[in-house]
């Protein structure tokens, strides 16, 4: 998807418009992240977030993932997957 695109994903007609906005920011900065500063920054981002009150579901993060992820390369991809199952194992303990 290009820039912009991302924004008329059907799985986002549904989330609340705070949480738009914030992805929104949240995709602009993540798209001049190097991969390897990807997990620090958006562990202060999602920090950051719910200073602020903003908390995702696990479905909503899936999607938002899954959005970020139609831009980056297969490694990439790879990488946040990998990421994602190590975060999942850690806040289940």
């Amino acid at each position: 998807m290009h820039s912009t695109s991302w924004k008329e994903h059907p799985a986002l007609k549904h989330m609340d418009t705070q949480k738009l906005k914030w992805l929104e920011k949240l995709a602009e900065q993540t798209s001049v992240q190097k991969p390897e500063n990807l997990l620090p920054f958006l562990l202060a981002v999602n920090s950051h977030a719910q200073k602020k009150g903003i908390r995702f579901t696990d479905e909503e993060t899936d999607v938002i993932l899954c959005v970020l992820k139609e831009n980056m390369t297969p490694e990439e991809q790879n990488r946040v997957d990998s990421m994602r199952k190590m975060l999942a194992g850690i806040i289940k303990k």
